[in-house]
């Protein structure tokens, strides 16, 4: 069992908890100087002597809250935006961007005057930590006691490139077109989309799961649009490449 209070002599009692282990949780406490009493009590009741100590808190203005990424969240862009709660008398935040858990291999420590950081240089494809903490508006200095979030990671996994049409080739036999280019990467696939320009038609036809050679039907003929994206296991899809091409009645 155990009491909390602002003088010694417990006359004010601001807070009174029992634990069944080691550990006892108190409501929010301003700064400033407690006294803690504790007692332990066995199953029988029976109370032993009170053990006091004397601490002083020094916990505001807390550390904010991560937003986003979320946790172990995997990102597509090279500069992500990185947000989080606005925290009552922290009128700045300093945000620490590191490659290891223990941020010995720093990239990047600043001072943020707002909630969101959108980080300046492109990453490097992998896993990033980072944390922050409240810098005390009234004192300006960085909160000294357990000051930062627990580290928040995050997994910068690039978006496919635009694909290589170099050597595309379309053939258009009757009604059906005919496409051959080279095989997707290693673990990516296309998408091919076909518009038809004269009619001002999106999506005449798409497909995805494609490799270097497939066909479809041609609904009209005039001038044509093919859209190819490569595509990841994720089904992220990268930038478009384009290729026109006429197809004329037989």
């Amino acid at each position: 069992m155990g009491k909390v209070s602002n003088e010694p002599q417990f006359n004010t009692i601001l807070d009174e908890q029992l634990s069944q282990d080691s550990n006892l949780s108190f409501s929010d406490l301003p700064d400033g100087k407690y006294y803690l009493k504790v007692r332990a009590k066995d199953k029988q009741g029976l109370e032993g002597y009170d053990a006091t100590h004397e601490f002083n808190l020094n916990a505001r203005p807390f550390a904010p809250k991560v937003v986003a990424p979320a946790q172990a969240a995997t990102v597509r862009e090279a500069n992500p935006e990185l947000t989080w709660t606005r925290i009552e008398r922290a009128n700045e935040y300093l945000l620490e961007l590191a490659r290891d858990v223990d941020f010995k291999q720093l990239l990047n420590s600043r001072r943020v005057p707002n909630t969101a950081y959108k980080i300046e240089r492109n990453l490097e494809p992998g896993q990033y930590f980072w944390r922050l903490a409240s810098i005390d508006s009234a004192t300006d200095k960085v909160q000294d006691q357990e000051p930062y979030t627990a580290a928040s990671s995050f997994t910068y996994k690039a978006k496919p490139n635009m694909p290589d049409i170099s050597q595309l080739k379309v053939k258009v036999l009757r009604n059906r077109v005919y496409v051959r280019t080279i095989n997707p990467p290693e673990g990516l696939v296309y998408e091919a989309v076909l518009q038809n320009e004269v009619n001002k038609q999106a999506n005449v036809w798409r497909a995805t799961g494609l490799n270097g050679e497939f066909d479809f039907l041609l609904r009209e003929y005039g001038k044509q649009k093919l859209l190819l994206r490569l595509v990841d296991a994720d089904g992220v899809a990268g930038p478009d490449a384009v290729h026109e091409f006429n197809a004329s009645p037989p």
